[in-house]
């Protein structure tokens, strides 16, 4: 794969896009995958693919120091949301107040204040 400057700004732009996906009540994130037969395990999905590519963003200076480790939190906290015996069980309309989604929502939006991006809906386009 070859690595150029607009690769990169893609990766980056990906990576913000699904951080503000994340970021978003559930009942705004589903709307972005309404079709989807599990949609937390989507939007966490989403989040998971897009930071894989994150160290060639680290490499090539579009991530701060504080911005890697307020990733690596929210990469860490998607992982145990998804190894929770009880994520998969909740019903959708009690899953804005399950504590490990509502943890999440925070670690995103705190990953986007570190990162200077604004917390607005995402382009639909990067999902």
């Amino acid at each position: 794969m070859e690595i150029t400057q607009e690769n990169l700004e893609k990766y980056y732009k990906n990576l913000v896009e699904n951080i503000k996906w994340l970021s978003l009540p559930f009942s705004e994130q589903k709307l972005y995958i309404p079709n989807a037969e599990n949609q937390p395990f989507e939007v966490l999905d989403g989040y998971k693919k897009a930071f894989y590519l994150t160290p060639y963003l680290i490499d090539n200076g579009f991530l701060s120091i504080e911005a890697t480790g307020a990733l690596v939190r929210l990469y860490i906290n998607v992982d145990f949301a998804l190894c929770s015996p009880d994520f998969g069980k909740i019903p959708d309309d009690k899953m804005s107040g399950f504590k490990d989604w509502v943890k999440l929502n925070s670690l995103a939006k705190q990953a986007l204040r570190v990162m200077n991006e604004t917390e607005e809906k995402p382009d639909a386009f990067y999902i």
